[in-house]
C-alpha cells in the first residue's frame, strides 16, 4: 500500500501502517497500533509486502530496499528458520532475494536491518510504464509457528555507489 510511504528526496519509508501484511487485521496474530511497529504474536506463514510506482523513482539511480526490524526477548521460532527480503521491478520482473537468520532475540531488542545485497536499478522506460516497484518480507515455507517480531519500517532509498 503505497499511499502511507513518506517520501524524503529519492528515498521512501513504510511505516507498518503502510505495509500489506498477511493476517495483519487478525489480532490472535499481529497487534498493529496506529504509531510504532507491528508486533508480531504469532504465525506460521510471514508475508509482508509494499509497492512502489516506478514513476516517484528516479531514472538510472540505484535503490536499496531494506526492512527494520527487531526480536523481542520472548520472541520464538527465529533461531534458525530463514527470512528472506525479495524485491522486483514490474509484475513479469524477476525477483531479487536474500536469505537471512534473525538468530535469537537479545535483550533490550537491537535493530536488525535486512537488506538486498545487490541494488535495483530503473531504467527511464520502466519510469514511464506505469509500473510498480514490488518487495517484501517472507517466511513461508517452515510452516513452523514464530513471533515476537517487531517491524518498524521498510525503506526504498538510493544506493551508496
Amino acid at each position: 500500500m503505497y499511499f502511507m510511504c513518506q517520501q524524503e528526496g529519492s528515498s521512501f519509508k513504510i511505516k507498518p501502517q503502510g505495509l500489506s501484511i498477511v493476517w495483519g487485521n487478525d489480532k490472535r496474530y499481529w497487534n498493529i497500533p496506529e504509531s510504532g511497529p507491528a508486533v508480531l504474536i504469532k504465525v506460521c506463514w510471514l508475508e509482508v509486502t509494499a509497492k512502489i510506482p516506478l514513476s516517484k523513482l528516479e531514472p538510472g539511480i540505484k535503490y536499496k530496499v531494506s526492512f527494520d526490524v527487531n526480536l523481542q526477548p520472548d520472541a520464538f521460532g527465529w533461531n534458525e528458520i530463514p527470512i528472506h527480503i525479495m524485491a522486483k521491478i514490474g509484475k513479469k520482473g524477476k525477483y531479487k532475494w536474500k536469505r537471512h537468520v534473525l538468530g535469537v532475540p537479545t535483550n533490550p531488542p537491537s535493530k536488525i536491518s535486512i537488506s538486498l545485497d545487490e541494488p535495483l536499478q530503473v531504467t527511464p522506460a520502466e519510469t514511464n510504464s506505469g509500473d510498480i516497484l514490488y518487495f517484501g518480507l517472507y517466511e513461508v515455507w517452515r510452516k513452523r509457528w514464530k513471533g515476537g517480531l517487531l517491524i518498524q519500517e521498510a525503506r526504498v532509498e538510493p544506493a551508496s555507489t
